[in-house]
């Protein structure tokens, strides 16, 4: 199974992360594979973190490349919906509207043309900073694996379409058990 560009986004996250190294991907070219022996995510990986700069200048601190993991080698794969991040968010906005705006407070009779332009630099870009949490924080998976090192990474990144998160998710919990049942155990080793 192959996510294309159009079905699936790999995400940068943009906090870094304090517990184990996050493989920071970049971009709209990428892919994610599933096949019969590994997950392969194949885009534009970033080469140097500059904290913000990559938002700009991502395709020019970046480098295309290829990670492969092994199913035996993933150790945990979580799916975060967001949905309570995101309604924190706008209760949070929401909140600064309530205090930044003065029109609710005043009667209708003593509006003024300044009250008005006043409200509306408030309330213009707290709805668009609204609408891009709303449209951007989107629901995403985090794959932690190991390396043969035995270090551990991670990457992020979203499905766009619940049909395909569904087969996505079927198809990935098949090669699982069948990584499980062909692995050799720690006592083999």
């Amino acid at each position: 199974m192959k996510l294309g560009p159009r079905q699936v986004r790999l995400i940068t996250p943009f906090w870094p992360s304090p517990f184990g190294r996050t493989v920071r991907f970049t971009g709209r070219r990428n892919t994610v594979d599933l096949q019969e022996t590994a997950l392969v995510a194949e885009g534009e990986i970033l080469l140097f973190q500059c904290f913000g700069l990559e938002r700009l200048f991502g395709r020019a601190l970046s480098a295309w490349s290829t990670v492969t993991v092994p199913y035996s080698r993933i150790v945990s794969v979580r799916y975060r919906r967001t949905v309570v991040l995101r309604l924190v968010i706008l209760a949070m906005l929401a909140a600064l509207l309530a205090v930044g705006l003065q029109l609710p407070r005043m009667k209708a009779s003593e509006w003024t043309s300044l009250d008005v332009m006043a409200d509306a630099i408030i309330f213009v870009p707290v709805v668009i900073v609204g609408c891009i949490v709303w449209w951007r924080i989107r629901p995403s998976y985090t794959f932690k694996f190991r390396l043969k090192d035995g270090k551990r990474r991670k990457f992020h990144f979203a499905i766009r379409s619940r049909v395909v998160k569904r087969e996505f998710d079927d198809a990935l919990m098949q090669y699982r058990q069948a990584a499980k049942t062909y692995a050799p155990t720690e006592a083999a080793r």
